[in-house]
């Protein structure tokens, strides 16, 4: 099985912006790019590449051609060579053509990438995350929502600003009591002095 071509086609459409801030716009024009790795045997593998404006061109440029004619099961090889090309190629480049691989070789074995992984759970946890809310009281009612509607456990991202964040996460802890597991994404805005605190 010989790999015969690799593909970017990118998704657009159009959401509602529902909130901008620290920024960041949640909603506008959305973008994905669904990474297609196609073999002579007409198995394909498939997956997702995020902010395909800035990779896809790379995708095509660099890590088509060092996976072309290449055997798909050869996933360490083919992994290490687009290493090499960490300076040209982002690692969701890299790794969506890695998850390709992988979906093709699942097909092979006719089993999930989690099984071929070896995977040991049935489900995974999942968790609810914020937008970006002015007032912590927002970001309360926020949590809330996601609580009442069932998750427990929630992502936090605040102002980035340290004593803000503080006060955000007491009244998120306040409002939710105890048994929801909170996280903070502080999104790298603190200095090693501030995280520690």
């Amino acid at each position: 099985m010989r790999i015969t071509n690799v593909t970017v086609q990118v998704v657009n459409w159009p959401v509602d912006a529902w909130q901008v801030g620290a920024g960041r716009r949640f909603g506008g024009n959305d973008q994905l790019g669904v990474v297609t790795v196609s073999t002579d045997e007409g198995i394909s593998g498939h997956a997702f590449l995020s902010r395909p404006q800035y990779h896809a061109r790379s995708l095509i440029a660099y890590a088509k051609p060092t996976v072309m004619g290449r055997d798909p099961q050869d996933i360490g090889a083919i992994w290490r060579d687009l290493w090499k090309m960490s300076y040209s190629l982002h690692t969701s480049v890299m790794g969506a053509i890695d998850i390709c691989l992988w979906d093709i070789n699942g097909k092979i074995a006719g089993q999930p990438i989690h099984r071929l992984l070896g995977t040991c759970k049935e489900s995974v946890p999942a968790y609810s995350s914020t937008a970006y809310w002015e007032t912590p009281e927002e970001y309360q009612e926020e949590a809330l929502r996601f609580r009442d509607a069932g998750w427990i456990a929630h992502k936090i991202h605040p102002h980035t600003e340290p004593r803000a964040d503080v006060e955000i996460c007491a009244a998120v802890r306040e409002a939710v009591g105890d048994d929801m597991i909170l996280m903070l994404d502080s999104t790298w805005s603190y200095q090693y002095e501030d995280a520690l605190r």
